[in-house]
C-alpha cells in the first residue's frame, strides 16, 4: 500500500492573490478566514467567518489602531502590532477558536490536508503586520501532531 501525501498548510493575504505573488494550484482549497469579504476580496473557494475574529474583537482592534496611529503618530504597521498587542488579540482569538463552530472548520481544513490537499488560508493582512491567520494555522498545526 502506498503512504498517503499530507497536503500542505499556507496563508497569504488577498492582495498577494490577485497580485499574482502567491499562486496556489487549481485544485488547492483556497479559504478566506474573514468576518465580511469586501467586493475586491480574492476569489476564494469559501469564506469561513468562523475562523475569524469576531466583531467585537475586530472593532476593539480597529479602534486602537487608529488611537495610537493619530497619538503617537505610528505608521500603519507599528500601529497594527501595538494594538494587537494592547487588546490582547492573540489570547482572545485563541479563545474564538474553542467555540463549535470554528473546532469543525478546523477539522474540516485537516481532513482535506490529511487527505493530501493543499489548503491556503487568505486574509487582508499583508506582511509585516500581526495577523490571525498565522495563529490560526499554527493552532491547527499543532493539532495535526
Amino acid at each position: 500500500s502506498t503512504v498517503q501525501h499530507k497536503g500542505d498548510l499556507n496563508d497569504s493575504y488577498s492582495k498577494a492573490l490577485e497580485e499574482g505573488y502567491d499562486q496556489p494550484d487549481e485544485d488547492d482549497a483556497v479559504i478566506g478566514v474573514v468576518q465580511k469579504r469586501t467586493p475586491w476580496f480574492a476569489d476564494v473557494d469559501a469564506n469561513w467567518p468562523s475562523l475569524a475574529p469576531d466583531d467585537d474583537l475586530l472593532d476593539e482592534f480597529h479602534n486602537m489602531r487608529d488611537e495610537l496611529e493619530e497619538r503617537d503618530d505610528l505608521d500603519d504597521t507599528e500601529a497594527h502590532n501595538k494594538a494587537a498587542v494592547a487588546v490582547d488579540f492573540r489570547e482572545r482569538y485563541h479563545r474564538r477558536l474553542q467555540c463549535p463552530d470554528a473546532k469543525v472548520r478546523m477539522e474540516d481544513i485537516e481532513n482535506m490536508i490529511e487527505n493530501g490537499r493543499d489548503v491556503w488560508l487568505i486574509c487582508y493582512e499583508s506582511e509585516p503586520k500581526f495577523c490571525h491567520r498565522e495563529i490560526l494555522k499554527g493552532v491547527i498545526e499543532s493539532r495535526m501532531n
